[in-house]
């Protein structure tokens, strides 16, 4: 071949070839060498397969041929990771539904192979499911179709009512002759025949006994009632849920509420008492709670704020629906005066008290804060005779309730002569710049005085000096 890739050669056919070799030398001299190839013939896979409803098995059914010789092996690839070999007629439960590209290799017993692949179908199943009314002896139950497939579409409905009733309405409603569990059965069919059924039970439920009760009926504006809840249900029922109307605009969801009526009148009281399973049942008692009306209580004061120079207190009675009046004046000493005066003994803050009381024996209490502070007063004299005979010899200010105190005296020349910044030091005529006695003159003073509220007040005014050195 001279270096040649040796010849490749494909027959059309099978069967006996045979194949001639002729070889020459580089002297011409020539050889021919014939010998018989068989070729055989490859097999013809072919098969067939069920379409199934997800679930159920696929059959399949070899049909594959050979022209001659025979087919000693398959193997089939299911195209959701399945494989099965060396089964012709296998069966083989696809994991889910669709549409599947299923591969068959044969193999001859000359180890001759060819492979081939159909589609197989596997319809989904449909998931049968529904939903029914919660209701109570006598009312119609609806039931209504929840049942799904996720491809093609439902066809089909057969209900079951367990009690001799059966419907084929997609959304049928059904009323039962008694109370009790009812185990309901739905079947649902595709438009690929494949059936599905789902049972759930269904209950109709018995009605609550209500009743209930309160610890008073009567009483004064606000009237707090505890109110107790007397209902009953059928044993192996629960009352779960209570809604009361007081009949003042005013709801509870408790089972047994305390509610304070705030205004006065007759009232309807509801209970509407419900099951676990929402049968519900309402009682009302008509005019069942009278609240009376209580008084106002309400008073002040002339003057609210005094100085305990003068701690006379004078009281108004400002309440309404009252015939009966008690007064704490916040110093251990009452009356039953309507309106009272009072002097209190001490400077203080009285909370003071009123307590009302109407016709119906409702009563009703104020307070009021009473301040008595400590007075505040401040004198000047106009002249003092600064002679050192005992009598009238210094000029100052003086009062209650200082805490604050600076003093300035001016000739008539506006030139200061004296200050002092403590009400213990006193003018003694002295010019305190020469140390001399103050000639006998109207003086100028301005006193700067700071109260025991921290309030400043200011005095301007004119000192007379007496029997001082001559002018």
């Amino acid at each position: 071949f001279n270096g040649a890739a040796p010849p490749a050669h494909s027959f059309p056919n099978w069967g006996a070839f045979d194949v001639q070799l002729i070889v020459t030398s580089l002297g011409s001299c020539k050889d021919t060498l014939v010998q018989t190839i068989a070729v055989y013939p490859v097999p013809v896979p072919d098969f067939v397969a069920t379409t199934v409803c997800m679930g159920t098995a696929t059959s399949f059914t070899d049909q594959s041929d050979i022209a001659f010789g025979s087919v000693e092996s398959w193997t089939y690839n299911f195209d959701d990771n399945g494989v099965i070999t060396n089964n012709t007629n296998p069966l083989y439960t696809f994991s889910t539904y669709g549409t599947f590209d299923v591969n068959l290799l044969v193999a001859s017993d000359f180890g001759c192979e060819e492979d081939t692949t159909f589609t197989v179908r596997v319809h989904p199943v449909p998931v049968a499911d529904f939903s029914a009314t919660a209701v109570c002896l006598n009312a119609a139950t609806d039931f209504t179709d929840e049942s799904t497939i996720p491809q093609g579409s439902i066809t089909g409905w057969d209900w079951s009512f367990n009690d001799g009733g059966v419907s084929v309405l997609q959304n049928p409603s059904h009323t039962y002759p008694t109370a009790g569990i009812f185990n309901v059965n739905l079947s649902v069919t595709s438009d690929s025949g494949c059936v599905n059924d789902v049972i759930k039970p269904v209950e109709v439920y018995p009605l609550p006994v209500v009743n209930f009760t309160s610890d008073i009926v009567v009483g004064c504006q606000p009237l707090p009632v505890n109110f107790t809840d007397l209902s009953i249900i059928s044993p192996g029922y629960n009352i779960v849920w209570w809604l009361w109307d007081f009949g003042d605009g005013v709801t509870s969801g408790a089972q047994n509420p305390l509610h304070i009526y705030e205004t006065a009148g007759v009232f309807d009281v509801a209970l509407q008492a419900k099951t676990s399973n929402g049968c519900s049942v309402t009682d009302t008692v008509y005019s069942m709670i009278t609240v009376n009306p209580k008084p106002v209580a309400a008073f002040a004061s002339t003057p609210q704020r005094a100085e305990i120079i003068y701690p006379y207190i004078e009281f108004n009675d400002l309440s309404s629906g009252t015939n009966q009046w008690q007064y704490d004046f916040g110093d251990s000493t009452n009356s039953a005066l309507q309106e009272p005066d009072h002097f209190y003994p001490d400077t203080g803050t009285y909370v003071v008290q009123q307590i009302v009381t109407n016709q119906f024996g409702c009563k009703d209490t104020a307070y009021f804060t009473i301040y008595i502070d400590p007075s505040f007063t401040f004198y000047i004299p106009n002249s003092f005779t600064p002679n050192e005979d005992g009598k009238n010899d210094y000029f100052f200010g003086s009062g209650i309730g200082i805490t604050g105190y600076e003093m300035r005296i001016f000739n008539r020349w506006g030139e200061e002569v004296f200050s002092s910044f403590n009400e213990n030091k006193k003018w003694n005529g002295i010019v305190t710049k020469s140390g001399k006695l103050a000639v006998q003159d109207v003086y100028t003073y301005n006193f700067r005085v700071r109260d025991i509220y921290e309030s400043y007040h200011t005095y301007i005014g004119r000192v007379t000096v007496l029997s001082g050195e001559p002018d």
